[in-house]
């Protein structure tokens, strides 16, 4: 099958880790932070990062975010705000995605990493990826989510979603998600996904913007 031979290809790949990595994302110009800083209600507010990878926030001016994750975003501020205030708790929620990746593989024309902005769907990211070929099975189409931590597999009837209509069964992706289309009808999900996980974490970590984390 052509997910045992994907696994193959990556098998050196993935026996050279010795530790577990997490996977993080990582800011990027377009990104919308809400901010709050506890107990300081005046700090409470959404901004927008700049072409640049800025944000202007109160008492520290222009704060370059980009490049990093949320936890890092935290301990800058944190550190940065220490000048003004008693030990800073600073929360940040990233409640827009200004360029997210998300992964096409399998049956498709065109597959690897595409970019999108705001939303998207299971549908739209095949269409990114040009389509499916002549041997896609596209009833057994998955979106896979949280692959480097406790791997979860959403099946979408695609047949269904084209020739039906049914639209609803068409899955709004989140960062980092995997649309996966077999060549083969998938009978046990949870079977396929023990087995193509560590190829997918391969590919991702060698294509992605998140961030590796010890």
């Amino acid at each position: 099958m052509k997910h045992v031979k994907l696994l193959t290809i990556f098998t050196l790949l993935i026996s050279s880790y010795t530790v577990v990595f997490g996977l993080q994302y990582v800011i990027g110009p377009d990104d919308v932070l809400e901010i709050k800083l506890w107990g300081e209600p005046e700090i409470d507010d959404q901004w927008v990062v700049s072409e640049n990878g800025n944000i202007d926030f109160p008492l520290l001016g222009r704060t370059k975010v980009a490049g990093l994750t949320v936890e890092e975003v935290v301990d800058k501020l944190n550190d940065g705000l220490s000048r003004y205030y008693k030990n800073p708790q600073v929360m940040i929620k990233i409640v827009e995605y200004g360029n997210c990746e998300i992964y096409v593989l399998g049956e498709v024309k065109s597959p690897g990493v595409y970019h999108y902005q705001r939303e998207a769907t299971a549908m739209e990211a095949i269409l990114m990826a040009d389509g499916f070929t002549r041997n896609a099975n596209k009833s057994s189409t998955l979106v896979i989510r949280n692959v480097d931590e406790s791997p979860e597999a959403i099946k979408v009837d695609m047949d269904k979603v084209l020739r039906d209509g049914m639209l609803a069964l068409n899955v709004e992706l989140r960062p980092g998600d995997v649309v996966y289309v077999p060549e083969r009808f998938i009978s046990n999900v949870n079977q396929f996904i023990s087995d193509i996980t560590p190829s997918l974490l391969a590919f991702i970590r060698a294509n992605s913007i998140y961030r590796l984390q010890w």
